[in-house]
């Protein structure tokens, strides 16, 4: 399958400037609009969407996606007549997706979402696999400067990242927003992140109105998964760290706290009880703790989180387990299956096509993790 190079912008502290100047905002951003669009199509891209505050394009070429990049932010820095100028970040990745309904879907696309998150105002970064897709050295006046390895918030691999250079635009910026850059213990996955988009989303939202959200299931389901990369979604929002403490292994619900405390590299000093040694840490951090695999120390984690929420006030904690809690303040999130395909689909009756297959979560998930070399035949009657 012939690989499309993704393009995504997005404009830097767009909220305040809605709020601060709804009008003058309104008409920049109309203009923004007008010009992306007429950019991307000048270099024979495809605008896939208009998303939030940027544009969503896929091109066939590299080098002109590049070029593309960098007239973007090159015609912006012109733009003043509203009073100010916008600044957009670019992010760009080359892989394969699945098209469907006018868009793209796939783990390739949200790469290149994750790159234009980790870039900043003005800046033009894409990945390793854009840099091989284009001539080397990039034709003048585009350079490049490698950035370094970096881990971008899917888990599943270090990405080596690449910024746009051109004489126009400037060539300093500060560090990338990249998950590396913030303190947590987030392991490397050995697959990417499958479907499930909304209920991270969901996750998240729940995280803004309760401190501590169970995510409820039946073993095997997919809810360390789906808490590992709800965290990770979420370290912007907790400057002190995200921590994964996995209690499968413990068998005395008296050792959790320990084993929270060795988790975030503390070591015990002094006659105060761990528990509050942990405690008197984390007191005024604020930092989410990943409890994973809680439900053969139900009661015991349910102690230990009522006792650190009430004395820690900027904690949160995301818990995966069979059963919930239980304790004032839960919000519960009970884990759904991946989307099937029809109900018939075992029959054959309403067996969708290849393209449109390969865009449903279970299906997508099956080819990640189970086959090796899959095949739409094989995935069909492994899924019947």
């Amino acid at each position: 399958m012939q690989k499309t190079i993704f393009l995504f912008t997005d404009i830097v502290g767009s909220t305040r400037l809605w709020e601060q100047m709804p009008d003058a905002m309104s008409a920049a951003v109309a203009r923004h609009d007008a010009l992306l669009r007429d950019i991307v199509l000048s270099h024979s891209g495809s605008v896939v969407k208009m998303a939030g505050d940027g544009i969503h394009a896929a091109f066939a070429d590299a080098e002109l996606a590049l070029a593309a990049a960098a007239n973007i932010q090159r015609r912006l820095r012109d733009e003043s007549r509203h009073g100010f100028t916008l600044a957009i970040r670019c992010g760009l990745h080359a892989g394969t997706a699945v098209a469907r309904d006018g868009d793209y879907f796939g783990t390739s696309v949200n790469r290149a979402a994750r790159l234009c998150d980790a870039a900043n105002g003005g800046q033009v970064i894409f990945s390793e696999a854009v840099f091989q897709h284009a001539r080397q050295p990039l034709p003048e006046p585009l350079g490049a400067r490698h950035l370094g390895t970096l881990r971008l918030r899917d888990l599943s691999h270090a990405e080596s990242v690449y910024q746009l250079l051109h004489p126009d635009l400037p060539a300093d910026f500060p560090p990338l927003r990249a998950l590396s850059t913030n303190p947590n213990n987030l392991p490397y996955l050995l697959n990417s992140f499958v479907g499930r988009h909304s209920e991270i989303n969901n996750i998240g939202k729940l995280l803004t109105q309760s401190r501590l959200v169970s995510l409820i299931g039946v073993g095997g389901i997919g809810k360390t998964r789906l808490a590992l990369q709800a965290s990770a979604n979420l370290l912007d929002r907790f400057p002190d760290g995200v921590w994964v403490i996995a209690l499968a292994a413990i068998t005395d619900a008296t050792h959790i706290a320990a084993h929270v405390m060795q988790a975030l590299a503390l070591r015990p000093q002094g006659s105060l009880s761990i528990e509050a040694q942990l405690i008197e840490h984390l007191r005024d951090k604020k930092t989410l703790l990943l409890l994973d695999n809680c439900e053969h120390l139900i009661d015991g984690v349910a102690h230990f989180c009522a006792n650190l929420l009430q004395q820690a006030a900027h904690t949160h904690i995301l818990a995966t387990s069979r059963e919930g809690l239980e304790i004032d303040g839960e919000a519960a999130f009970l884990v759904p299956v991946l989307a099937l395909p029809d109900a018939d689909f075992s029959s054959g009756a309403n067996l969708p096509a290849a393209a449109s297959l390969e865009a449903i979560a279970s299906k997508r998930a099956l080819m990640v993790r189970a086959l090796p070399r899959p095949t739409l035949s094989t995935a069909v009657f492994m899924l019947s």
